[in-house]
């Protein structure tokens, strides 16, 4: 049989339109009964149904499939393969074909860069018992310091019961004190132990709490001087994420208070605000800003804030101010996507005003280059390599990380 061009494209367009008004009416007809998962190994199904439990009840057409795929991404243990929705009594399954990260295994830290190096392993479970609870224990080592860390963590339900966190770590250290442009100006040996414990609640929606107490017993041995510290800090945030095909978006926001009480000594105070903002701007293509702010104008030269707390990598971290505030804001690109993970640039600039004992007031700012492997098969983040340039010091940072971001 013969059809002319004509009509062969009108029978496609009834074809397709037909077509279009089926599924319509298929994922119309009822709501999401159910939530079912296909690939856990290791993972509780009631833990893996909990990611979606916000989309039981909507219709499947009001569904995102990548809001869908980045509530089982931001799990950090499973990675998403196929989001379906099958026919269920008079409504919908949510189907999730996953694959499982590899959560238990030995984590090699290694970084380096202008601040130093340091190498480490870390043997963890991301996964411990199936109900995405973290153990670990880490080791590591600097030259002039060690430290070694235990932590368990303890993932509560949201709106229903808290999570909590208990660590205790050791450090030997060579604490050094540097100025603006790089320069040590003291140096101390630095005994420290301690202890802290802490709870989290995740309310519906993206706000959550969280409150830490701890116990730190500091010696510094160059001036036999032995101080036994309380912390308390409660904190409040909220945060949310979606997927754009190739990037995870995380948006963040939390503001802390810190009170930091020396047995037979001072008590000092510090307020902090750190965010994240992520935004796509095409698939794989996102403009992306982070940074934070801290007031704390009682801290001394051993309790003033690094810029790492206002996530901004222009100073060496042994730089250290009593007030800080850092802005870093770029773009990143998505170069491609393998089953091990997805490779990315980054260029952006940034930004660092601050107030120190050592330099009074300072303003700082240049770019930052790097590059990021993000793993899919692997629950720790990513493995990075960045450059910052700092405009008004003429000084180079750079970092190279294994195990942890930047």
């Amino acid at each position: 049989m013969h059809f002319s061009k004509s009509r062969g494209t009108f029978i496609l367009a009834l074809w397709m339109v037909s077509g279009g008004v089926l599924f319509a009416q298929n994922t119309q007809g009822g709501v999401v009964r159910d939530i079912v998962f296909t690939g856990l190994r290791r993972t509780k199904p009631f833990v893996a149904e909990r990611l979606l439990e916000k989309f039981r009840g909507l219709r499947p057409d009001a569904i995102d499939e990548n809001d869908v795929r980045a509530a089982i991404i931001e799990s950090g243990v499973l990675d998403p393969e196929r989001i379906e929705f099958l026919p269920h009594d008079d409504g919908w399954t949510l189907h999730a074909v996953v694959v499982e990260k590899m959560s238990f295994f030995p984590i090699p830290l290694f970084m380096a860069g202008s601040s130093g190096w340091m190498a480490g392993l870390a043997v963890a479970d991301m996964n411990a018992f199936g109900i995405r609870d973290t153990f670990a224990l880490m080791g590591i080592y600097s030259g002039d310091s060690w430290s070694a860390m235990a932590m368990y963590s303890h993932a509560g339900v949201a709106a229903v019961k808290p999570g909590f966190m208990l660590a205790a770590s050791y450090s030997r250290s060579e604490f050094k004190m540097n100025n603006a442009y790089g320069d040590t100006l003291f140096s101390v040996d630095h005994v420290q132990a301690g202890a802290s414990g802490g709870i989290n609640y995740q309310l519906n929606g993206p706000w959550n709490g969280r409150f830490t107490l701890g116990y730190t017993r500091s010696d510094i041995e160059t001036f036999n001087q032995i101080d036994h510290v309380i912390t308390a800090q409660p904190q409040i945030g909220l945060r949310g994420s979606n997927w754009d095909g190739y990037l995870l978006n995380q948006n963040s926001a939390a503001l802390e208070y810190e009170v930091r009480a020396v047995l037979d000594g001072d008590t000092t105070h510090r307020v902090g605000l750190v965010f994240n903002y992520d935004q796509s701007i095409i698939s794989g293509f996102r403009w992306t800003a982070k940074g934070g702010a801290t007031w704390s104008p009682e801290s001394d030269r051993f309790t003033e804030t690094s810029p790492s707390e206002v996530n901004v990598t222009l100073m060496t971290n042994n730089f250290r101010a009593t007030t800080m505030t850092g802005l870093y804001a770029g773009f990143e690109k998505a170069l491609w996507r393998v089953n091990a993970g997805t490779l990315a640039v980054l260029a952006a600039y940034q930004v660092l005003a601050s107030q120190s004992l050592s330099d009074g007031d300072s303003f700082d700012h240049g770019p930052f280059v790097g590059v990021l492997f993000y793993l899919r098969r692997i629950a720790i983040p990513a493995i990075g390599l960045g450059v910052s340039f700092n405009l008004v010091r003429e000084t180079t940072q750079w970092s190279f990380s294994i195990g942890m971001r930047f």
